[in-house]
Order: structure tokens, then sequence, then C-alpha cells
């Protein structure tokens, strides 16, 4: 196999894994809650298994730091294959792990190490591979289009969103929940093992090899901050962005459904993968229109129109149709996929080569961690305290003009952004 096809494989491959692994929590958080966190009340109980969601979230921003600096120092190679390992572990000890009724508090306490470990991995792991993967090709002497490779990268990413809901639909409509669900994690983890494997095989970004070799400096991240506020800013704004749409569609929607509307849980997980599926079609489909057209122009765009589609969604959600309902998924794979499509190649091209791991990976986690992360538990504690059905719709409003706002001012550069018009004219 010619060396870019394997290294765009390992890189699908530990994105599929990582985004599987974490979605499959989520959309399995009713289920778990029972199992690990069980309450008098309900809503504690998924409140308390939707914070052991987080937390593996939440994590991520210190998994940017450690893998950005791997990445940044040592090489890509290396901080993408001590990431892939990183993930599968605590996959396998969450499903060998006891119940709360066989070991008692030890076992939640256990699942929020492992989230927290597995954020950790995911912090060095989405953004790390789409870095890899594009300074593979940024080398080729062929025509190349990052926006298309770039989506194709969060097209594995949908995969494994697919695969998680595909799993826990089995599991929920066939399986003997106090043990099937255990299946899914254990296959994961193995999985994950392979992929281990596979990277140790590939050869160093050769971006980065040709910038080790003028220098073996590496700055900070506040060095990196300082030198390129808007860039970081604007990538921030972004995670935070994706991470309130991706976390509403993964790990609040069938709450959502089921607590809510009422609808069987096993049939909500289940009208998630139309979301799924359209994400993973339009991925690539998107990137490739953002090769075509200004970047920044492009994303302002489609921010406006998440905006204007959010409250169509959510109206269509509440018809309770099975048509109305797959709509509403489509549409959100849509809105995930003009956004998450062609992500990479915007935000990388924001950083030169010495600063882009870290630069990338701290800001879009930061973001994602704090509005991203933490988006399940808070839609679920507002909506248990309002009753008011649209709270998401009014939380991803905030989060689109929040990016919108960020987008504004990337396009003012100041003199402390030396470089950045040098790297602007790539987009």
């Amino acid at each position: 196999m010619e060396q870019k096809k394997r290294v765009l494989f390992a890189s699908m491959l530990g994105n599929t894994l990582e985004l599987y692994d974490f979605a499959l929590y989520g959309v399995l958080a009713g289920i778990l809650a029972k199992i690990f966190f069980p309450s008098v009340d309900p809503a504690l109980s998924i409140m308390a298994s939707l914070a052991a969601f987080s937390a593996g979230v939440i994590t991520r921003p210190l998994g940017a730091v450690l893998f950005g600096f791997i990445g940044d120092h040592f090489g890509r190679k290396r901080a993408l294959t001590f990431s892939i390992f990183l993930s599968a572990l605590p996959m396998l000890i969450i499903g060998c792990m006891p119940s709360y009724a066989s070991i008692g508090i030890a076992a939640p306490c256990l699942v929020m190490i492992a989230r927290m470990t597995q954020g950790l991995a995911f912090g060095g792991e989405y953004n790390g591979a789409a870095i890899f993967t594009l300074e593979h090709l940024s080398k080729s002497q062929k025509r190349t289009f990052p926006g298309m490779a770039g989506g194709i990268i969060s097209t594995s990413s949908s995969l494994g969103v697919l695969f998680a809901i595909a799993a826990a639909a089995i599991v929920a409509r066939f399986g003997d929940l106090e043990w099937a669900w255990r299946i899914p994690f254990i296959l994961g983890s193995l999985i994950g093992f392979i992929g281990f494997y596979i990277r140790f095989k590939i050869t160093e970004s050769p971006e980065f090899v040709e910038i080790s070799r003028v220098s073996d400096n590496s700055p900070s991240f506040l060095d990196i901050l300082q030198t390129y506020p808007r860039s970081c800013f604007a990538t921030f704004a972004l995670g935070a962005f994706i991470g309130a749409i991706t976390y509403t569609s993964v790990g609040f929607l069938n709450i959502y459904m089921s607590k809510y509307l009422h609808i069987p849980l096993q049939d909500a997980i289940s009208f998630g993968l139309y979301g799924s599926i359209t994400c993973v079609i339009a991925c690539p489909i998107f990137g490739l229109i953002s090769d075509y057209v200004d970047r920044r122009g492009y994303f302002m765009v489609a921010t406006l129109g998440i905006l204007i589609a959010s409250p169509v969604m959510f109206s269509l959600l509440q018809m309770k149709t099975s048509v109305s309902i797959i709509t509403a998924q489509i549409l959100f794979g849509l809105c995930y996929s003009c956004v998450g499509g062609p992500q990479h190649a915007f935000i990388q091209r924001l950083f030169p080569v010495e600063a882009r791991y870290r630069g990338v990976a701290v800001s879009y986690c930061l973001g994602g961690a704090i509005f991203g992360g933490t988006t399940p538990i808070i839609l679920t504690y507002l909506m248990e305290q309002t009753g008011n059905l649209n709270i998401p719709v009014v939380f991803i409003a905030i989060c689109s003009v929040f990016l919108f706002a960020a987008l504004i001012n990337l396009g003012q550069p100041t003199n402390k952004l030396k470089k950045f018009d040098e790297f602007r004219k790539i987009f």
C-alpha cells in the first residue's frame, strides 16, 4: 500500500476508534446509569452518568497539552501511536468493570478515571491525526484537496459514531442489558490495539521532519497564544461550536427523545443512525466545496445556516412521527458536516508547523471541553428546571453567535500576527 494511503488509513482508524469510544458511552448513558450510577431518582442517575461522560471531554485540553508537546517536539507519529494505545486500554477496563451492585462506590469511581484517561487520549488524537495526514499530503507533487482530505478524516469520526449507535441499538433492542453492553467496549479495545501496531509502522510527517532539521526549538503554548491570539480564539470557538452540535446529537438527543418526548429508548437510539449516515456521506462533500471558496466566508455562511436550522430540527423532533424525527436527524447530520468536514483544512493553516499541534489541539479542545463536553449535563439540568423543550435551540444559538464573532475577528489581523497573512493566503 502506498505510504500516503497507509497514513490516511491509520489516521482514519484512530479517529474512528476515538469517536466510537466517546459516542458509545454517550448513547449508552441511560443504560450505564443504572449499572454504575444507580439512584432512587432516575434523573440524578442519568446526570451522574452524564457527568462521567463530561469528565472525559473536560480532560481533553490536558491531553492536547501533553500530546501537543510530544507532537511538536518529538514527532506526530510518536504522539499518535501513544494516544491510540491510551484510548484502547480504558475501553477494555470499562468493558470488564464490575457493576455498582458488585463493588459499590469503586465502580463509578473507576469508570470516571477511565473516562478521564480516554479524554487525555482524545485530546491528542482528533486534531493530531488530521495534522499528520494533511502534512503528508502537502508534500505531494500532485494537486491536493485539503478540504476533502480533512472531510475524509471527519468521515472516519462519523463512522465511529455510526458504529457506536449501531452497536448500542443492537444492545438496546436484542441484548441482555446485564452483560451485552460490554461486548462493544471490549471489541473496540481490540481494534485499538491493532491500530497501535499499524501506526507504529508508518513514517513521520515530512513537514515535521523538514522543520526539525532547521530548528529543534518549539514555542510554548503561551508563546503561541501571544503570537497568534486571533487564530487561537477562532480555533477555540470552532471547537466549542462543533462540540456543542456533536454532544447535543450524541450525548443528549437520546435522553431528550426518551425522557421528555416519551419515545422508547431503543427507537431513539435507532433514529440516530440516520444522522450518522448523513455525516459519513456529507463530510467529504462539504470539505471539497471548501476547496473552491474562501473558507472563512464559507464558515460564516454555514454558522448562520445552522442558527436558522436549529429551531426547525427541534420542532421536527417534537412532532414525534418517524418521518419528522428522521428528517431532524438528517438535518443534524448536515449541520455537523458543513462545519465538521472543512474544519481541519481551515484551522491547521492558522498556525506554522512548529506550533501547529499545540496551537490547534489545545485551542480546539478547550472550546470542546467548555462548551461541548458539558452540553448534555447542562441541557438535562435546564430541562429539569424549566421543562422548556426549546432549551437546546437557545444553547446552539449562543454557540453560533460566538463562532460568528470569532470569524469576524479573525479577518482583522494586527501587527502581532506577523505570519498571519502568509497562512491566510492558503485559504
